[in-house]
C-alpha cells in the first residue's frame, strides 16, 4: 500500500456451460495454427500472415493451416494481406463472431497458438490456450513474457523472420512442442478466478485496515 502495487492477473473464461461442437467448420483442416483476437494493428496480423507465407515457402509443406478467430476491428485488411502473400482459403481461414463453444473447440484442436502481438495489457488468449495444454508463440514485450514464461516461444514481434522460424520449429519439432505443452498446462494452473478473487479481497482488506 502507499507506493506499492499489487498485480492481480486474469484467468480463462469459464466456458463449461457452452456446447462444444463435435466437429470444426468444414473449411478447417487439422493440424492448424490458431490466432485469437480482434483484428486491429497492434495484433500484428500483417507480420503474422507474412511470416506464415514465408514458412510455407521455406518448408514447402501444405499441412498446417492458419486459422484466425476474432471480430473485425479496424486497420486490418485481411483479404488484402492474403492476396499480397498469395494465400487462399485453403491456407488461411477467418472466423468472425466465434461462439464460446467453437472457441473452446479451436483451442482444443489447434497445434499451437500464434500470438506475436505488438502490445498486450495481459493477453487472455495466451492463458486460455495454455489451459487447454497448448503452447504459444508470443511477442517478447509488455505483459506476455510474464504470462507465458518458459511455456512458449518468445519472438521479436517486429521480425517476420523470427515469427516464421518459431512456426517452423513448432510444426516440425514434435518433441519440443510436447515439452512446451506440458509446461503450458502447468503454467495455466497459476491463473484462476478463485485466486484472483482472493488476491482482490486481500487488497481490499489491507486498504481498509487502520494505520
Amino acid at each position: 500500500i502507499g507506493d506499492s502495487a499489487c498485480v492481480i492477473t486474469e484467468a480463462p473464461f469459464d466456458r463449461s456451460g457452452s456446447q462444444m461442437p463435435d466437429k470444426l467448420p468444414g473449411d478447417i483442416h487439422s493440424p492448424f495454427i490458431l490466432f485469437v483476437g480482434t483484428l486491429e494493428p497492434r495484433k500484428n496480423l500483417a507480420r503474422l500472415t507474412s511470416a506464415y507465407a514465408q514458412y510455407r515457402k521455406q518448408t514447402n509443406l501444405q499441412t498446417h493451416q492458419l486459422v484466425i478467430a476474432g471480430g473485425r476491428g479496424w486497420g486490418v485488411d485481411l483479404e488484402g494481406l492474403m492476396q499480397a502473400h498469395k494465400l487462399d482459403s485453403e491456407d488461411l481461414v477467418y472466423l468472425d463472431n466465434v461462439s464460446d463453444g467453437l472457441l473452446s473447440k479451436l483451442y482444443q484442436d489447434c497445434a499451437f497458438l500464434a500470438f506475436p502481438s505488438l502490445y498486450e495489457g495481459f493477453g487472455l488468449p495466451l492463458v486460455e490456450a495454455m489451459s487447454f495444454g497448448k503452447t504459444c508463440i508470443y511477442g517478447d514485450n509488455s505483459a506476455m513474457p510474464e504470462i507465458v514464461g518458459d511455456a512458449g516461444i518468445p519472438v521479436n514481434a517486429s521480425s517476420e523472420q523470427e515469427i516464421a522460424g518459431a512456426i517452423q520449429n513448432l510444426t516440425e519439432d514434435c518433441a519440443l512442442r510436447r515439452n512446451l505443452e506440458d509446461l503450458a498446462l502447468t503454467r495455466a494452473q497459476n491463473f484462476s478466478w478463485d485466486g484472483a478473487s482472493m488476491e482482490t479481497l486481500n487488497v481490499v482488506l489491507n486498504v481498509a485496515r487502520p494505520i
